[in-house]
């Protein structure tokens, strides 16, 4: 069924019923004009893609015209637009972008790590450990930030990257 007003409310176009019935016919669709302009729409068998009264305002107005709906611009509550991001993300981006302007580079690791590397860090606690794992080497959820980033310390060093730095890194002494 598609409704008489529904080409302006929806789509935005005045169209008469008696022009999107004439449309609807000449694309396959038995159309009745029902009262008060209401147009009851049986689609084509070879039309699978119209399922609802969205669809049939879409072909009046494919076939009337896109360029024929008027450009409407859109109500502001306010005249001044908001800010795209919150302060609290403009102050994320500012960190990230000064960090990274001193040399330092974000790490994006997994919260999952193999249970024995767990370990290494105080880690591999029975709740910490997962019952149904990714995969057989992430198997329990990461004690604290370097598991992972050594993990891709590693996996850097193994494809031959050299770590970059500025100035002295402390001297750091893991106990095994």
């Amino acid at each position: 069924m598609l409704r008489a007003e529904r080409p302006a409310s929806l789509g935005g176009l005045h169209v008469s019923h008696e022009e999107s019935a004439e449309i609807l016919t000449a694309l396959g669709c038995a159309v009745e004009t029902l009262a008060g302009g209401d147009l009851s729409v049986e689609p084509p068998s070879w039309r699978g893609d119209i399922v609802g009264e969205a669809d049939l305002v879409e072909e009046v107005l494919r076939v009337k015209g896109y360029d024929q709906i008027p450009a409407v611009p859109l109500e502001r509550a306010t005249p001044l637009s908001r800010p795209a991001l919150t302060p609290a993300q403009r102050r994320a981006e500012l960190v990230r972008r000064t960090l990274a302007a001193r040399g330092l580079t974000e790490a994006v690791t997994f919260s999952f790590v193999a249970a024995r590397e767990a370990e290494l860090f105080g880690g591999a606690k029975r709740e910490l450990r997962l019952v149904n794992p990714i995969s057989a080497d992430l198997d329990a959820m990461r004690p604290s930030l370097l598991p992972g980033l050594v993990a891709a310390a590693r996996r850097n060093a193994d494809r031959g990257e050299q770590v970059q730095h500025r100035g002295h890194l402390p001297r750091v002494s893991c106990r095994g």
